[in-house]
C-alpha cells in the first residue's frame, strides 16, 4: 500500500510540474479556459495616454512669474 501511495504522489507531482512548465512557456497548447493566461478570443482593451497640451502650465511652476 505504501509503494502504491508513493507512486501516486510522484505521478501527481511530475504531472503538475509538467503542466506548470507548459502553462508558463507554451500556454497556447492548453485549452483557453484552463491556463489562466490571456485567451485569443477574449475582449481587447486599448489604453492610450492623453497627450500633454503645450499651453497648459505645470502645477508648482514659477514659469509664469519669471516671464
Amino acid at each position: 500500500m505504501r509503494k502504491l501511495w508513493l507512486l501516486f504522489a510522484q505521478t501527481v507531482t511530475v504531472s503538475l510540474g509538467v503542466y506548470f512548465v507548459v502553462a508558463t512557456l507554451r500556454p497556447d497548447l492548453l485549452p483557453a479556459g484552463n491556463s489562466g493566461g490571456n485567451s485569443s478570443t477574449g475582449n481587447v482593451v486599448t489604453i492610450r495616454e492623453a497627450e500633454a497640451s503645450s499651453s497648459a502650465e505645470k502645477a508648482g511652476s514659477y514659469s509664469a512669474a519669471s516671464g
